[in-house]
């Protein structure tokens, strides 16, 4: 019988059991606050800093930022019953405070769905604009505070011009201009698609769409002739990324957070056809899509390797697998 509780464990103690130094032992008692808590980064950041508090012993603390208190109660019971897990319903559009004992902060609030950026671009700037000065002012007056990461955009480091994209960048040109100012500890951070888990099928990209086609017994439908080519890191090991730049990062840097193994749309759409019985048929649509003009988006990632001591540890296979697994049987 699926138990999602047991493969979260087991993924997140996979990939900290791989790494053999002590580079997150400053962490330990540490608080950590996260916008956009309820999203993917803030639930595995929370499954892997559970997984930490119960088997390591870090006893550290986290304050999930979250639109939707309610909601995140009854999709992810299993964590907001944690007493090392707090909820603080906010809209980070509005201005708002965290604890003075905060010590790092994970601004992961934002509007990633290409659809929101075209039908809402006002709300997606927003969103971005403000949510980010807001995170800023938060961690102004905390005793003690250690880092600010900011999740901006992978697109930021290509050629796609949208709304969305440039309010990413006013984000990280804002996260400097705080740190020059303000002398707060900042880095970006540039995340490319994830998997895994509370993996959204709503949103507009490519695997989502391929796992979704197939969880409704339809065609997997390419946009496109199938040669464009992606990178996708597991939610466990994005999550221990992050606990790493929290942990390495340098104040001013800009990272890039994905997988550095690209894989063809075509391939991708018969990894994911090759878990379903009947194997969907593939079907190639030659029309554009929101990454119209991108057809390489996937990390470099010799930097965050090199300064951070970061590796990829789950496979694309079994990362396929394990999302599809959670979407048939364990959400």
């Amino acid at each position: 019988m699926y138990n999602k509780i047991k493969c979260f464990q087991d993924d997140c103690r996979e990939v900290y059991r791989s790494y053999t130094d002590s580079s997150l032992d400053v962490l330990r008692g540490s608080h950590l606050a996260i916008t956009g808590g309820s999203g993917f980064v803030g639930s595995w950041v929370s499954e892997m800093v559970s997984l930490l508090n119960d088997e390591f012993k870090f006893d550290m603390r986290l304050t999930l930022l979250v639109r939707d208190g309610e909601k995140f109660q009854q999709e992810k019971a299993h964590l907001s019953k944690r007493a090392d897990i707090k909820l603080q319903q906010v809209d980070v559009r509005d201005s708002f405070e965290v604890g003075h004992d905060v010590n790092y902060l994970i601004h992961a609030a934002s509007t990633p769905s290409g659809q929101a950026e075209a039908s809402r671009p006002f709300d997606s700037m927003r969103i971005i604009a403000d949510g980010t000065a807001n995170a800023l002012e938060a961690v102004e007056n905390c005793s003690d505070f250690r880092l600010f990461v900011n999740l901006s955009s992978a697109f930021c480091a290509h050629e796609a011009q949208n709304s969305y994209v440039m309010a990413k960048r006013y984000g990280e040109v804002l996260v400097s201009a705080a740190r020059s100012q303000k002398r707060l500890p900042t880095i970006n951070v540039r995340p490319y698609a994830f998997i895994g888990p509370y993996l959204s099928l709503k949103a507009p990209f490519a695997l989502n769409n391929f796992i979704r086609d197939a969880l409704q017994q339809s065609s997997i439908r390419i946009l496109g002739d199938g040669r464009s080519i992606r990178s996708y890191l597991y939610g466990a090991d994005a999550a221990m990324w992050l606990l790493r730049l929290l942990a390495l990062g340098e104040s001013s840097k800009t990272y890039s957070l994905g997988s550095s193994k690209g894989v063809y749309l075509s391939a991708l759409a018969e990894e994911v056809a090759s878990n379903f019985s009947p194997v969907p048929d593939i079907q190639l649509q030659r029309q554009q899509s929101f990454l119209r003009g991108v057809e390489e988006l996937v990390a470099d990632t010799t930097q965050i390797e090199k300064e951070i001591g970061v590796k990829e540890v789950i496979s694309l296979q079994a990362s396929v697998k394990k999302t599809i697994n959670w979407w048939q049987h364990g959400k």
